[in-house]
């Protein structure tokens, strides 16, 4: 018998393991090649080199039937991985999106960031909506509880997204540099307007307020952002 978290015990016999609960009760029968340890009352399990997993407080089980270990996404949502790909499926072992994606990332507790056919998209889980899609590629300027904040690429053009309180400059320059911090960013934006031989900055606040615009042409303009690199 050995100690696996929260309560909970593993226990082997001819090399099977189960789960017992501190009073002694069998909880998964003693029928797993390995069982790992319990965090927030889930545990992952291995049979047969296929993963399954099991809610010791709600006593909901998913067989070992995937090829890598399952991960909660919300309480009713986890990811699983199936023929090299990945997708949602929920307590039951049912389907909620296709098993598709190449990437599943946490964006918030509705939605992900998943990546298809080599580009990022917002995936709205429940409904199975893309939010934003034809994402390039992102970077995460912060990423604590208050949610993640991130500037994106579509295409050519560059915004700023926030998970919980969505964009917070549209998706439409030609560059996007944070020349804050982290915790208090301030946005450099350009527009180039080839025809013209011109740029447009444009300076926003934290929240994506305006605070100030100017126009350069070309060689005043590679010595302004220069100075921001």
């Amino acid at each position: 018998i050995q100690y696996a978290g929260e309560g909970f015990f593993r226990v082997y016999k001819r090399e099977k393991k189960g789960i017992v609960t501190s009073s002694g009760k069998l909880l998964l029968p003693l029928s797993y090649d390995a069982i790992g340890t319990v965090k927030n009352g889930v545990v992952s399990l291995l049979t047969a080199m296929k993963f399954g997993l099991y809610h010791c407080v709600q006593r909901k089980l998913i067989k070992p039937q995937y090829e890598k270990n399952l991960t909660v996404y919300n309480p009713a949502v986890l990811t699983a991985y199936k023929n090299r790909l990945y997708g949602f499926i929920g307590w039951k072992n049912e389907l909620i999106s296709k098993i598709e994606f190449e990437e599943i990332r946490f964006w918030n507790d509705s939605a992900a960031l998943v990546r298809k056919n080599n580009q990022w998209m917002i995936y709205a889980i429940a409904s199975n909506q893309i939010l934003v899609d034809k994402i390039q590629d992102y970077r995460l300027i912060r990423d604590n509880q208050e949610g993640k904040l991130a500037i994106v690429q579509q295409e050519r053009r560059f915004g700023v997204i926030h998970s919980k309180k969505g964009t917070i400059i549209p998706v439409s320059f030609s560059d996007i540099i944070n020349v804050g911090s982290p915790a208090q960013p301030l946005y450099f934006t350009e527009k180039h307007i080839e025809e013209a031989s011109i740029f447009v900055v444009i300076y926003y606040d934290s929240a994506g307020k305006m605070l100030r615009r100017e126009i350069y042409e070309q060689d005043d303009y590679e010595k302004i952002y220069c100075s921001h690199n």
